[in-house]
């Protein structure tokens, strides 16, 4: 598209995961840096499995990076001047997860404090740290598997990581959509 933005929509087992792999590929044998989503953090194993795959040999292949959206928040907070704001907005979690409570204890106590820190101000944090990447660090192709599990604030957020001339795909299945997310695009 001229913007650079796609959307790819489909059932479960339609083969959405396999066209963001087999583009991943192709980029990457073209020399560029693709950075792959997931919400899932065990989903960016098996995509990394059909990129290999997927892949025909370049002279010079490009960067790819696999991570799950909350790790990129996190990672690009703590390489960048974010890490002490950061560290401020993730306390109230951290202070519980350190009195090592039973499970069950330690979920009740964390119910009411993750969503607004997960879903909103560490993402708005990580955005603005995308922002200042140097374009060294930014990415030729964002990819996204499991785009019905995200907010638009978490897109605008791995905008801010992608090369001006890049492009971003977005892969969804809204019927597969577990937390509610979809609605909110």
């Amino acid at each position: 598209t001229s913007s650079g933005y796609r959307r790819i929509r489909g059932a479960a087992g339609s083969g959405k995961s396999l066209v963001l792999a087999a583009r991943a590929a192709r980029l990457i044998d073209e020399g560029k840096d693709v950075l792959i989503v997931t919400y899932n953090m065990t989903l960016w194993h098996y995509l990394r499995d059909l990129v290999v795959r997927a892949r025909k040999g370049g002279a010079k292949p490009g960067r790819l990076t696999f991570t799950h959206f909350h790790q990129w928040c996190g990672e690009g907070c703590w390489n960048s001047d974010f890490a002490d704001e950061y560290s401020k907005v993730m306390a109230p979690i951290t202070k519980i997860k350190n009195l090592h409570l039973p499970p069950r204890e330690e979920a009740k106590r964390l119910r009411p404090i993750l969503s607004p820190i997960l879903n909103q101000k560490v993402p708005e944090l990580a955005r603005r740290a995308a922002q200042v990447l140097p374009v060294s660090k930014k990415y030729d192709a964002i990819l996204v598997d499991e785009g019905q599990d995200y907010l638009p604030l978490w897109w605008n957020a791995l905008r801010g990581a992608l090369r001006s001339d890049g492009e971003m795909v977005l892969v969804a299945d809204t019927s597969q959509d577990v937390y509610g997310s979809a609605g909110s695009w």
